[in-house]
């Protein structure tokens, strides 16, 4: 989960290195279901957080995907 959890964090970096603003993270099922075991994740008003960043779970996604926020 560590590897995982840097891959996220330098993807985040990258995107706002760009000038892009994320809006939340989507994840597999499987992989959200652990990554909200970790201690790294925040809980608050029913959602799961991570870097500060929302996160859900969804069976479409292969394994993560960064919902960037619409600029229009």
């Amino acid at each position: 989960m560590d590897t995982l959890l840097t891959e996220i964090r330098e993807g985040m970096d990258y995107l706002n290195l760009q000038g892009k603003h994320i809006n939340k993270i989507k994840m597999n099922a499987d992989i959200f279901d652990n990554m909200t075991k970790l201690t790294n994740i925040e809980h608050a008003n029913d959602a799961a957080t991570l870097f500060g960043i929302t996160i859900e779970s969804d069976e479409n996604i292969e394994k993560y995907a960064f919902i960037l926020e619409d600029v229009n």
